[in-house]
């Protein structure tokens, strides 16, 4: 299993997840984004969050997992 990783420089926080995961370039759209994110794909530092408009700060550990 390989594991790549990605930081993104944000001018302000916080930023909401769904935002984030398209800044980052990690889904293709705000649909995509709310999708992955209510079927659990997404961990914030390394809980499950299915809270869509999630304020995310600095350092925060975020992983897209496939399920």
């Amino acid at each position: 299993m390989s594991s790549s990783y990605i930081e993104v420089e944000l001018n302000h926080q916080p930023i909401e997840l769904c935002k984030l995961l398209k800044i980052a370039n990690l889904v293709g759209g705000g649909g995509e984004a709310k999708m992955v994110i209510s079927e659990g794909y997404v961990l914030l530092n390394g809980e499950v969050e299915y809270q869509k408009r999630k304020k995310v700060y600095m350092k925060t550990l975020l992983n897209l997992t496939a399920k």
